[in-house]
């Protein structure tokens, strides 16, 4: 069939690999051929990112409401991150 067409063999292999993908849509779209596993396996990886990254902001909200409850109860304040005081650690 290559001969036949004067098609180079390598580049029907890519054609056949594409097609058992479903690449028909990768190759209009000039975009590289993903495993199933592969996004299986990112999919995963965003999902467990998105997870830490909701626990995170919940985190710092939970210490800023900490943070201000202490400030309302105590009335002690913090000195800003801009002072010049060596050695002063920002909250």
């Amino acid at each position: 069939m290559a001969r036949l067409y004067e098609i180079a063999l390598n580049v029907l292999f890519r054609w056949r690999k594409f097609k058992e993908a479903g690449g028909l849509l990768v190759i209009s779209a000039n975009e590289p051929v993903v495993g199933t596993s592969e996004l299986k396996h990112l999919k995963n990886q965003i999902r467990e990112l998105e997870r830490l990254l909701r626990q995170k902001a919940l985190e710092a909200e939970i210490l800023k409401e900490a943070v201000a409850l202490v400030h309302t109860k105590t009335d002690i304040t913090v000195p800003s991150c801009r002072s010049s005081i060596p050695g002063n650690a920002c909250l």
